[in-house]
């Protein structure tokens, strides 16, 4: 479970950084535009949109976080379609 390995890297750990794709209907479109433009490989291409379409949104990340009990945690978007997860201990 995601919020398990959140924890437990809180727990080894005075501050996190966390940093993973976004589930978006532009970051689907992006990943599509740019997977089938640059990607020679049909696994490169498959892949991509799966794990587009397995990332967490925006809301799904703070939720994982505030399941971890990261207390404090920021979570935000950032360039491109990805999130940015910082936490420090209190």
């Amino acid at each position: 479970r995601q919020p398990a390995l959140l924890a437990a890297m809180a727990r080894a750990a005075d501050a996190l950084f966390v940093q993973d794709l976004r589930r978006t209907r532009l970051g689907w479109a992006l990943a599509t535009g740019t997977l089938h433009t640059l990607a020679r490989s049909d696994v490169a291409r498959v892949d991509g949109l799966r794990s587009v379409a397995g990332a967490f949104s925006l809301a799904e990340a703070e939720a994982l976080a505030v399941d971890a009990g990261l207390a404090g945690a920021v979570v935000r978007p950032c360039w491109p379609q990805r999130w940015a997860l910082s936490w420090r201990r209190g």
